[in-house]
């Protein structure tokens, strides 16, 4: 009887050692890091919860809009003003018909969100959260779970300020292996969010949302590879409509995503980011190696040969942003966006 107690108890050890093996570190995008998300509005199912999951998102419609995502410092924003507990600000450009600024910060591994700026034809929209929403906690583990409530106000043009209040959980509740349309990632986790939003109109009448998402993340990209989503809207207690949407990631600082150009491959770290007189390189790859200075465009403006851990002198370079290329035996290696900032 012993020894079936022994082997229960190292049974429940290797079970709970294999839900720990998958680990997501690094959930905070960089100052200048660029990536492009596809998005097909229509219903998806997001699958099976658990361990050793497998998800096949392989075959996708064509999209209907596509996200361009940049990482700035919050005082290069506009809208700015508003957030001033804001350190990093995110810019997305839908399909060129709108530009959203979403404030956010990263303090003690949390990932907060302080709210949004939009400007149409000359009129504001801005999301003030007074309270702000803790969206996550790094690192990301399966089966960690946790809730945070906000409140704050929404400013909308011909209508007013609104007040507004929030509650959001979320729980890690799968990991195994994803196929989306550029590649197979074999060790993804993902996290099952629950949003809920009150915003009132006039005293007891509210627009609710509900929103459902699916996010699924894997080691070398801070950002979802892929998302999907479900929003339910009330106004006055009746209900609206419904939507869907699937996001899923298809470049990464200017690389497609795919199983072959997966960020790990082909990666160098650099530093001081940002920086004002010099940089330094580190990667795993011997011998000289040629570095390409490129603008925000991808025009060459310096070029220069070096070795891991060199340093390398900017300050020729105009405040703003720039790119990194590091090129080996030839062929282009990896890139990095980084700042001059004086």
């Amino acid at each position: 009887m012993r020894k079936l107690f022994t082997y229960f108890i190292i049974a429940i050890f290797l079970q709970l050692n294999a839900f720990s093996q998958v680990q997501i570190n690094d959930i905070e995008p960089e100052i200048g890091d660029e990536w492009v998300y596809k998005q097909i509005n229509d219903e998806f199912d997001p699958g099976t919860s658990g361990a050793n999951a497998i998800w096949d998102f392989s075959v996708l419609g064509l999209a209907d809009y596509t996200a361009d995502y940049t990482v700035s410092l919050s005082e290069n924003v506009a809208g700015a003003s508003y957030f001033p507990e804001s350190s990093i600000a995110w810019v997305i450009d839908l399909s060129g018909l709108v530009e959203l600024n979403f404030f956010m910060g990263f303090d003690n591994d949390l990932f907060v969100e302080y709210g949004s700026y939009n400007e149409y034809d000359g009129d504001e929209t801005i999301t003030i959260y007074t309270d702000p929403l803790v969206r996550f906690s790094a690192p990301l583990d399966y089966l960690n779970s946790s809730s945070d409530a906000y409140e704050g106000s929404i400013s909308i043009p011909f209508i007013g300020e609104l007040p507004l209040t929030g509650s959001m959980s979320y729980e890690v509740d799968a990991y195994g292996s994803i196929t989306t349309p550029l590649g197979t990632y074999p060790e993804a986790l993902r996290v099952n969010s629950l949003e809920t939003e009150d915003q009132e109109f006039v005293p007891g009448l509210y627009m609710t949302t509900i929103n459902t998402t699916y996010m699924w993340y894997v080691e070398n990209y801070p950002v979802p590879i892929l998302i999907i989503e479900q929003s339910e809207s009330y106004t006055f207690g009746e209900f609206d409509e419904i939507t869907y949407s699937l996001t899923y990631l298809s470049s990464y600082n200017g690389v497609a995503l795919g199983v072959d150009k997966m960020k790990a491959k082909n990666s160098f770290s650099l530093y001081p980011n940002p920086s004002s007189d010099f940089i330094s390189l580190d990667f795993d790859q011997k011998g000289i190696s040629e570095l390409r200075i490129l603008t925000i465009d991808g025009k060459s403006i310096k070029t220069q040969f070096i070795q891991s851990a060199s340093k390398v002198d900017v300050s020729d370079l105009s405040p703003g942003y720039y790119i990194a290329e590091l090129i080996v035996d030839g062929s282009p290696f990896s890139q990095k966006a980084f700042i001059i900032n004086r």
